[in-house]
């Protein structure tokens, strides 16, 4: 299944590609040239190596320089530099394997770590100390200046996406009556286009299996194939076409129809001449849960440096406006059920916690609504709620281990009850400072989606997603949804 096909991903455009889904095979070279996309993957992979090349070159023959001064080897650093390219390359950032446009950041620090390893070896048997200190010189500049160009093209791609644009064209085998749902699946994810689609009874029903393929004339201009129903087409026929595409690159995908449960934990195993999908347990491995305790204490750490003075100068504001507390702790629901304080700047006039039920009644999907009306909150809670700051004294629970930076938001005691079916599997991880519901909108999101989004996190998380989701809670606060 190609990744991020869940059904979590809301919000892309949505495709209408076929109003004739009855016939048995449609034209598809009729169709790419209606439905073209403007920006086609070969240039975003062009674009992706000269934006690297040019950094690098920067690093190389600018900063490396002035930085090195007399030490400077010219020649080293172009060797260094050249390297680092290599190798980012060798990790598939610029082939057509990679048909979603693998522009981000792990491929950059992959590559680093090979020319690193690959430098340092010729530089001991060449007996050139002085090589292996440039080379960690000008990594430690181009190494970062990469990763910045990466991160603004992959902002650059998500919005050429939205637009219709930069997307991977893919071919689908399927029956015409599954089009419509693989579809919405490929424009859900945003990174994908279908351009056409063969019924695979028509290419079962020719003496030629690829004899099909043979007749789309632009199979070059292709990022990959992708067969939606192996059943239909059956082990032989995909083979032949597997060979057909060899000759142009062009990759195959087979759906494997996993649910979106398993994403991230799933690894092809052989059992005798059969292919399978073994389904890991590795979101709850002791060596995810001590990289994440390392990663809260770390960041935790660091942050309430940062932002003590932030707190503490709201702390002032919220008890000039008000009497009592500067700041509010409640009892919230944490890992394995055990309650935790929770601590947060307060926002609500003192001791609006008796008048919740009063005010906002039944978790219901209405509570949205009622949130907006909230009279107990005070013109300084306002403020700190809208930029998210009266959760800023949570870094001290991720410090003491009540909560990790990434995870499923605290419930509530009296919230217990209102959980659906297998919710309280909310509760086999530690609650997070932000999570998959306070990047999709927070209170916009209903209750039930809530604890939905909650849940497929614990399912599919890995140190990845969690950087996905502190990367994009960032744009969270910027734009505010849901936060009042």
């Amino acid at each position: 299944m190609i990744p991020g096909w869940g059904a979590r991903h809301r919000g892309m455009i949505s495709l209408s590609l076929l109003d004739t889904l009855a016939i048995e095979r449609l034209d598809v070279r009729r169709l790419s040239d209606v439905r073209h996309t403007a920006i086609s993957m070969k240039r975003v992979r062009v674009v992706t190596f000269a934006l690297d090349a040019l950094l690098v070159a920067i690093a190389v023959l600018v900063v490396l320089p002035l930085t090195a001064g007399v030490q400077y080897n010219a020649f080293a650093a172009v060797v260094v530099g050249a390297t680092l390219l290599a190798a980012i390359a060798s990790r598939g950032s610029y082939s057509r394997r990679h048909i979603g446009g693998n522009t981000g950041v792990l491929p950059v620090l992959q590559g680093a770590l090979i020319a690193l390893g690959a430098v340092s070896i010729v530089g001991y048997l060449a007996a050139a100390n002085s090589m292996r200190t440039e080379t960690l010189l000008l990594l430690a500049i181009a190494v970062p200046l990469v990763l910045v160009g990466r991160v603004g093209l992959t902002r650059a791609m998500a919005t050429q996406r939205k637009a219709g644009n930069a997307r991977a064209k893919v071919l689908l085998i399927a029956p015409s009556n599954q089009y419509v749902e693989l579809d919405n699946l490929v424009a859900r994810d945003g990174r994908y286009e279908l351009v056409g689609n063969i019924n695979p009874d028509w290419i079962n029903s020719t003496s030629d299996p690829i004899s099909a393929l043979r007749e789309w004339h632009q199979l070059d201009e292709l990022d990959a194939v992708l067969v939606g129903d192996l059943d239909a087409l059956g082990d032989d026929s995909a083979r032949r076409i597997a060979w057909a595409l060899e000759s142009h690159g062009v990759p195959l995908i087979v759906d494997t129809k996993i649910p979106a449960f398993a994403q991230n934990r799933g690894r092809l195993v052989a059992i005798d001449d059969m292919s399978a999908i073994q389904i890991d347990h590795n979101h709850m491995s002791r060596s995810m849960l001590f990289a994440k305790r390392a990663l809260d204490l770390v960041v935790s750490s660091l942050a309430l440096i940062f932002v003590a003075p932030i707190i503490a100068l709201v702390a002032v504001a919220i008890r000039i406006e008000s009497r009592g507390p500067a700041f509010f702790v409640q009892p919230r629901v944490g890992k394995y059920g055990k309650l935790f304080p929770f601590f947060k700047l307060r926002s609500m006039k003192v001791d609006a916690h008796l008048e919740r039920a009063d005010v906002l009644g039944p978790t219901d999907d209405g509570i949205m609504e009622r949130y907006l009306t909230d009279t107990r909150i005070t013109r300084v809670g306002k403020f700190i709620r809208r930029w998210s700051i009266d959760e800023l004294p949570q870094l001290g629970n991720v410090w003491l281990g009540h909560m990790s930076l990434v995870g499923p938001r605290p419930v509530l005691e009296e919230e217990l009850h209102d959980l659906p079916a297998d919710g309280n599997r909310v509760h086999l991880v530690k609650p997070g400072l932000t999570g998959l519901w306070q990047v999709s909108g927070r209170k916009e999101i209903h209750w039930d989606d809530r604890i939905d989004l909650d849940l497929h996190y614990i399912d599919t998380r890995s140190m990845m997603v969690d950087a996905k989701i502190l990367a994009r809670t960032g744009s969270a606060i910027v734009k505010g949804s849901g936060a009042y």
